[in-house]
């Protein structure tokens, strides 16, 4: 009798990084940016998440899978210690970003941080979505970054187009799916 194996990772709802592994060393992180989520979905995601390592020391990519699956059906992708980068026109996206801690009156600067989010809004398009999380572009989607530390611009271009950079690394990546 022959058995195949599946991969735990192959659910078609959500796609979660194989292979990665959060421990107490990113604890910090995710308790620091869970302060500043208004989204109770992500909040709860997060919790769980906090949970799992505080129970176990670490939480795996299954674990993680099996988190979001079970308390939120609204994220698509999940990157874990992953770099972040737009690219295409100047290295810009259109739409919008905010960081914890945020440098009021500077649209740019180099950014070790607790919290960043992304949103694809914008009313006018220049640059295209231009996001690429691990070297994959992402669908134009809002998307969470906990325990974020690179460069972040935000702000407009000519007054008329909403656009962001962002050249780092972040602990967990949680990228909204296609509604």
């Amino acid at each position: 009798m022959s058995t195949a194996c599946l991969p735990v990772l192959a659910d078609s709802n959500i796609y979660v990084q194989p292979d990665k592994v959060l421990t107490k060393e990113h604890f910090k992180y995710l308790f620091r940016g869970f302060l500043f989520i208004k989204d109770f979905q992500i909040k709860k995601v997060i919790i769980k998440i906090i949970f799992e390592i505080k129970r176990d020391g670490n939480a795996t990519s299954e674990e993680i899978q099996e988190i979001i699956e079970s308390s939120n059906d609204n994220i698509g992708e999940v990157y874990i210690l992953a770099e972040i980068k737009t690219t295409g026109n100047y290295q810009k996206s259109d739409g919008s970003v905010g960081c914890i801690p945020w440098r009021y009156g500077v649209v740019n600067h180099d950014a070790t941080g607790i919290f960043a989010q992304y949103t694809p809004d914008c009313y006018k398009k220049l640059f295209g979505w231009t996001l690429q999380i691990d070297g994959n572009p992402v669908s134009k989607n809002d998307g969470y970054i906990f325990g974020y530390s690179g460069y972040v611009l935000g702000g407009t271009t000519g007054g008329e187009f909403v656009c962001f950079k962002l050249d780092g690394f972040g602990v967990l990546v949680l990228h909204e799916k296609n509604i």
